[in-house]
């Protein structure tokens, strides 16, 4: 297990890395939820993707569960945060869990805050699964 300073880190070079502007998405998500933060103890992220950015925030907020989810589908390669799952396993951050989870379809659980970036626009009935989240 590495200190959470070191697993910041090493997954903002793995952001800054990234292809396109997944740095600059993450400075974005972190300073949106800084205004939140406080007020929430349970945050459910749908379409995570790689969960890069949100593995930072866990890492950041250590009082805070985090629950990444994205779909099945096997022709995109999704889900696709496989990586950031076993960077927290391996480092011991267990304020984060991942899931599976179609925001067309409505779910019994509930969290203080639901955060989505790039993921609306993708889908053709946005509004069914705003309403869902």
């Amino acid at each position: 297990m590495i200190s959470r300073e070191k697993a910041l880190a090493k997954v903002e070079v793995a952001l800054l890395n990234g292809k396109k502007w997944q740095y600059l998405r993450y400075l974005h998500l972190r300073d949106s939820f800084l205004e939140v933060s406080e007020s929430v103890g349970t945050v459910c992220v749908c379409g995570s993707g790689r969960g890069l950015a949100e593995l930072a925030l866990a890492i950041q907020f250590p009082d805070i569960q985090f629950t990444l989810t994205d779909i099945i589908d096997k022709k995109h390669g999704y889900p696709n945060y496989h990586v950031s799952m076993d960077m927290a396993w391996k480092w011991g951050i267990g304020n984060i869990e991942f899931g599976i989870w179609n925001c067309l379809e409505p779910t019994h659980r509930q969290f203080d805050m639901v955060a989505s970036t790039e993921m609306l626009e993708h889908i053709e009935n946005d509004r069914l699964a705003a309403r869902n989240m």
